[in-house]
């Protein structure tokens, strides 16, 4: 599930409890078998639940692609001084301003002294050559499993990318031509 699942390897390489959201069973498996320590299938089960009986001592840190629904539970869920890197908001994209998902626990980031802070790619443009070469380095080394699904054909561009939004790739999407 594309960066979340690179992200995760990597944080169980520095020693972290990584507990992954997907949107799929299979996909369940997939992040058991690349180390972590929790995965649920949020289609089938709440985060509230996941997060209740994975993590009942709180979040330090929370990766958000999704927002909506997903950040406000998490917020509630979060640790005092817990951060938060909104690297997306894949719920909100499609939806006009009036349609989005207003996050009621805003409050606990005050309560909690939570930082949120966007992430975006592009920022950290000088450092892509060193982290090529780390994230080579664990490939090589067996570390960190890259994923990618490869679809065939230049005429799967258009469907290809709708499917990324349903969650129906595996890993990064590449088109074959």
């Amino acid at each position: 599930y594309q960066r979340r699942v690179h992200g995760g390897q990597i944080c169980k390489l520095k020693g972290c409890k990584v507990i992954g959201s997907v949107g799929s069973d299979e996909k369940v498996l997939r992040a058991k078998e690349l180390g972590f320590d929790h995965a649920f299938n949020y289609k089938k089960r709440s985060t509230k639940e996941a997060l209740e009986e994975f993590c009942p001592e709180g979040l330090d840190i929370y990766w958000d692609n999704v927002g909506g629904e997903t950040l406000e539970v998490v917020l509630t869920k979060m640790k005092v001084f817990g951060r938060v890197v909104a690297c997306g908001m894949i719920s909100q994209y499609n939806k006009k301003p009036e349609d989005m998902f207003g996050v009621k626990t805003l409050v606990n980031v005050v309560g909690k002294q939570l930082l949120i802070q966007g992430f975006i790619v592009t920022r950290w443009a000088e450092e892509f050559p060193s982290g090529v070469a780390q994230l080579a380095q664990w490939v090589q080394a067996g570390s960190i499993t890259p994923m990618e699904t490869v679809v065939d054909g230049f005429e799967q561009l258009a469907s290809s990318f709708v499917g990324l939004f349903g969650g129906e790739n595996t890993g990064k999407l590449v088109i074959k031509v």
